[in-house]
């Protein structure tokens, strides 16, 4: 079956020589993995849209049966350049994500936790100054 969502990067790891696995954190979903064959090649573009805090819109195929399903493609919904670009909300940034990482069980959906991890990564990369809000 095949199915399409938008979800937040939580983290992503090597797999073989070209693959990446990767958590996700889905709106009607919740967290689940996929595995982005040949995503480390050169010429693959999903190498660079599978980073962590990236809220993405994917396809993929699902398998009840399988724990990794398998990603088709990938687009950038909204890319946080003013996170990466300050260490201090780079840090904050990956600090929530793990949360909802470790916190979280597979396939339990949440809307709340969802918009609340949309609503903080907007927070954080509007802020100017951020030691002032420490």
């Amino acid at each position: 079956m095949i199915c399409s969502t938008s979800a937040i990067i939580l983290n992503y790891k090597k797999f073989s020589d070209t693959s990446l696995i990767c958590n996700l954190y889905s709106k009607d979903y919740g967290k689940f993995s996929i595995i982005a064959k040949g995503a480390r090649s050169l010429k693959n573009p999903h190498g660079a849209i599978l980073q962590p805090i990236n809220y993405i819109d994917l396809v993929y195929y699902f398998k009840q049966k399988r724990n990794i399903q398998l990603l088709k493609e990938a687009s950038i919904k909204k890319k946080y350049f003013k996170i990466s670009e300050n260490y201090q909300k780079m840090i904050y940034a990956l600090t929530i994500i793990d949360i909802i990482n470790f916190s979280s069980y597979n396939n339990s959906p949440c809307h709340i936790i969802f918009r609340l991890i949309i609503k903080s990564l907007d927070y954080k990369s509007q802020l100017k100054n951020i030691k002032q809000y420490i």
